[in-house]
């Protein structure tokens, strides 16, 4: 892979591949972005795993890209799916694939509470799932953390413009995706007032109980974030990725009223 400089990083959405894979880009990056999960998940599961599934295909994908020659090459990704697409195609809604042993019953009895509650309430229920990273980045100690923040705040600034009111997660603790997750705001399920390992549920409008990369961040501060971002990412010449963190945002912010 060539260097990856930061000015040249760019987050895309790929918006439900079944809908448009009729359009030549959106199948090359469909393609790109399933090349990517294969090198991903192959440097840490054994051969036989196959990271796609039909979910691929109706979900909803947030890809941090590499501009290289006038192409994008996925670097990191992430996919979610609402109740209410696995519903428009008669899919099951994906946690519950976790949920086949007597062992993970109280987990599905959690899961079925919060879809029954999102269906009685007409809420936006999601569940975010499959991040994958390139092995180069992740070998790239200071890229791998730009890339982390930026697909964090490309998860805040979509589902905060798609109105979400709760998205569902598994933090796989091998990889700290817990932690990661944890960054903005997601919380332990729990059950009966005892966490369930690995599930995790964060609640929007975000800034109601977020705490966000430790602090305790008010709405603007917060979307603010995510906004930087995400302009940083599309090239804006004002505002580079070296001031990426949350704190050099703050600080940005508050020079720029002085």
């Amino acid at each position: 892979m060539k260097k990856i400089r930061e000015e040249k990083l760019r987050l895309l959405v790929l918006e439900c591949p079944y809908d448009i894979l009729h359009d030549g880009f959106a199948r090359e990056i469909f393609s790109k972005m399933i090349l990517l999960k294969l090198e991903g998940y192959q440097m840490e599961y054994p051969y036989g795993i196959i990271p796609v599934d039909t979910t691929d295909f109706v979900g909803d994908h947030m890809i941090l890209c590499q501009e290289w020659n006038g192409k994008l090459i996925p670097l990191m990704a992430q996919r979610t799916i609402s109740l209410q697409r696995c519903q428009l195609h008669h899919l099951e809604f994906p946690l519950f694939h976790y949920t086949l042993t007597e062992q993970s019953q109280s987990h599905r009895r959690w899961i079925e509470s919060r879809l029954a509650q999102a269906i009685k309430q007409s809420a936006n229920i999601t569940y975010d799932s499959s991040v994958t990273i390139h092995p180069h980045v992740r070998e790239t100690p200071d890229l791998k953390n730009i890339a982390k923040e930026l697909i964090l705040a490309q998860h805040v600034f979509y589902h905060t413009q798609r109105n979400t009111t709760q998205t569902l997660a598994l933090g796989v603790t091998q990889f700290k995706m817990d932690r990661e997750f944890q960054k903005i705001g997601f919380e332990y399920a729990m059950l009966n007032g005892e966490p369930l390992n690995l599930y995790l549920s964060l609640s929007y409008p975000l800034w109601r109980s977020t705490n966000l990369c430790g602090t305790n961040e008010s709405s603007s501060t917060q979307t603010g974030w995510a906004e930087f971002m995400i302009r940083s990412a599309r090239g804006r010449r004002d505002e580079r990725l070296p001031n990426r963190s949350l704190k050099k945002f703050r600080l940005a912010q508050k020079q720029r009223s002085l």
